[in-house]
């Protein structure tokens, strides 16, 4: 069975240059404008974060009166720890950053608001999958924000081959084996809409929105809303 290797692999090194070798791809843009804009268009009280990672979403949660974020890397969190001191949060607020893992949360049942879960779903084996949706549905009352990167389509990728073939340009199809890119450092998985979508139905969860933010390296990137039924 694959084994989740996220424990020991986001260290200082990654940490450090995580949001640097990643802020010149399009869907990092797009991405941060989706939350900007959810938060702007939500009440959310009490939010959970994870993978906080270094903070990324921080400038943008400055309506949310309870912030955790979550994340089993000490690296990372140091970081947005770093961000956190100029992240010009008011009096009012409460921020809290901890080391956790996704398959065993320590909060109560239906604890948050709202999750945001960016980055994380193609990080865990197919084995684990339903393990990890079912822990972060039983934190959450209201919705669960996931971005995920949806599988290559298979007809769409020899499109692009014979395309590009044709026009004598090259072609990236996958980004698993890339290791000029800076997610080289961990394995990738990638998960259909139809299994995701049916692990959150199975614990109470219902669409409520889906928005395609890119095609990238022969995946759709995409952001799904789940609402608690």
């Amino acid at each position: 069975m694959e084994k989740y290797d996220g424990y020991y692999k986001y260290d200082s090194d990654v940490a450090k240059t995580y949001e640097s070798s990643r802020e010149s791809e399009k869907h990092w843009k797009q991405e941060n404008e989706f939350v900007k804009n959810y938060l702007k268009n939500n009440n959310v009280k009490n939010l959970l974060d994870i993978p906080i990672g270094t903070g990324r979403f921080f400038p943008y949660y400055q309506s949310v009166n309870r912030i955790t974020g979550v994340d089993i890397s000490e690296d990372m969190l140091e970081e947005a720890k770093r961000k956190m001191k100029f992240g010009g949060f008011s009096s009012s607020m409460s921020v809290h950053l901890e080391i956790g893992d996704i398959f065993n949360l320590r909060f109560d049942d239906f604890y948050f608001d709202v999750a945001i879960v960016f980055r994380l779903m193609h990080l865990i084996p197919a084995p684990l999958l339903s393990s990890a949706i079912k822990e972060l549905c039983r934190v959450v009352n209201k919705q669960v924000v996931l971005q995920t990167y949806d599988p290559p389509n298979k007809i769409e990728i020899f499109k692009k081959k014979l395309t590009n073939f044709v026009c004598h340009k090259p072609v990236i199809t996958n980004i698993i084996k890339d290791e000029d890119q800076p997610w080289s450092h961990i394995k990738a998985f990638y998960h259909k809409k139809l299994l995701v979508n049916k692990e959150f139905k199975k614990n109470g969860f219902l669409i409520s929105h889906y928005q395609h933010l890119s095609d990238y390296g022969g995946c759709q990137v995409g952001v799904t809303i789940y609402s608690r039924k």
